[in-house]
């Protein structure tokens, strides 16, 4: 698959929402290869944020049991 077929599949493929943000981005990248790969590594980073917030709640769901254990020995 070329990658001006693998830009354009990108686009067409996307949410109603995510269009405008992914055309913007294909204007203000200079090729189609600047636009996968600026595309691949927003998906990156959102993997990783997904990760990084399901840690968090992880940590806040702990925290509040650790907190109504305490509550509930005094």
């Amino acid at each position: 698959m070329k990658v001006s077929e693998v830009a354009n599949h990108i686009v067409q493929t996307a949410n109603s929402d995510e269009l405008k943000s992914l055309q913007t981005l294909k204007t203000v990248c200079n090729s189609d290869t600047a636009f996968v790969a600026a595309v691949k590594k927003y998906q990156a980073y959102q993997k990783l944020l997904q990760k990084a917030f399901l840690l968090s709640r992880t940590w806040q769901k702990f925290g509040q049991a650790r907190t109504w254990k305490i509550t509930v020995k005094a």
